[in-house]
């Protein structure tokens, strides 16, 4: 995960990768990413490959766009 690379997020959201950092409580690699409206979001780097099954969808959490 690169810091610029954008994403779309399952449920519609476009976000672009921030930085990588790591948790100070933890020591998990989290990614740091931006939604459009500026807001920044923090997830375990584990998180973006996991496979959701929600609500009739099933696929990726994340895709890269191009």
């Amino acid at each position: 995960m690169k810091p610029g690379t954008r994403l779309q997020h399952f449920k519609g959201g476009t976000y672009e990768v921030v930085s990588l950092a790591t948790c100070a409580v933890t020591l998990q690699l989290v990614v740091v990413y931006k939604a459009q409206d500026g807001q920044l979001w923090v997830r375990p780097l584990k998180q973006f490959d996991e496979r959701v099954t929600r609500d009739g969808y099933d696929g990726p959490r994340f895709r890269v766009v191009d």
